[in-house]
């Protein structure tokens, strides 16, 4: 106390006339001077009694001196972040980070918090799905790659389809039947 003015230590400050001590700095705040500051945007500060604020931890944002994961969906790549970003296609995002679909998964929008299972017809690879080729198939959900069509059978559109009466198919990988010659 100096002149009937209190100095307050960094970590504390005092914004009331004639007191005679100093008050801890609260959470979300950093206090120098004898005054009390709120952290700025992209920092944060959990403790109390500080005199400075720390800087926002990748997949989170900071915001009135609070550091919050970022909501399923979103991601942040980046320190010292006052928002979080909407997840990418092909990739989800949870606890704010984004990864790349496993194979077998995908998202066809952005924003999601978890990737799909593949569906039958369709293979999934890079997050992506896409359906098999003419001339192969998939019957299983959660697959990467597509099965080539069988003897005896047409594929199209991701499905295996046998050969109607009066054609047939001596051959694998093919997406149409041959018509049965006359006396066979």
């Amino acid at each position: 106390v100096e002149g009937g003015r209190i100095y307050c230590p960094p970590g504390t400050y005092q914004d009331s006339v004639g007191q005679a001590t100093c008050v801890a700095c609260p959470v979300g705040h950093y206090c120098m001077y004898g005054s009390k500051y709120l952290c700025v945007p992209g920092t944060h500060q959990p403790l109390v009694n500080q005199s400075e604020c720390a800087v926002c931890e990748p997949g989170h944002l900071c915001l009135n001196g609070v550091m919050s994961v970022c909501p399923d969906g979103q991601y942040q790549e980046n320190e010292a972040a006052s928002a979080c970003e909407p997840c990418v296609v092909h990739h989800s995002c949870a606890d704010g980070v984004m990864t790349l679909c496993a194979d077998g998964t995908y998202t066809s929008t952005g924003g999601q918090s978890e990737c799909s299972t593949c569906q039958t017809g369709r293979y999934c690879m890079g997050g992506a799905q896409t359906v098999c080729e003419a001339g192969s198939y998939q019957d299983e959900e959660g697959q990467s790659s597509c099965k080539p069509c069988e003897v005896g059978y047409r594929c199209n559109n991701g499905q295996l389809q046998l050969c109607p009466a009066g054609t047939y198919q001596p051959n694998t990988g093919q997406s149409a039947c041959l018509t049965c010659e006359v006396g066979h």
